[in-house]
């Protein structure tokens, strides 16, 4: 945990467990676009979803700044735990997720 001028980006997944979509939702400071990538991890490490969304330009309430995102689980994974890391602003967010066919 740092302190002091580092901003926190909130990283929410819902539904969890999933069957098919989930919604990405972060909540973080910014005043500016930047990019966020974004990767869905199987057990063993392995990248089995990625992308890069520009975000900045989501709904600003309280002074923070909401993205969201739908994501569809690729049809070839198969059932079971999942990381969802998202790596922006010289952060790295994860959090798990369960996927359920």
């Amino acid at each position: 945990l740092r302190m002091g001028d580092e901003q926190v980006t909130v990283m929410e997944l819902y539904p969890n467990p999933t069957a098919e979509k989930f919604m990405l939702a972060l909540r973080f400071y910014s005043t500016t676009n930047q990019p966020a990538s974004i990767y869905i991890m199987n057990t063993l490490g392995q990248v089995v979803y990625s992308s890069v969304e520009t975000v900045g330009n989501g709904e600003l309430s309280e002074g923070l700044l909401t993205e969201k995102k739908v994501i569809t689980m690729p049809s070839t994974v198969s059932s079971g735990w999942y990381v969802v890391r998202v790596v922006m602003n010289n952060q790295v967010i994860e959090k798990k997720l369960l996927y359920q066919k």
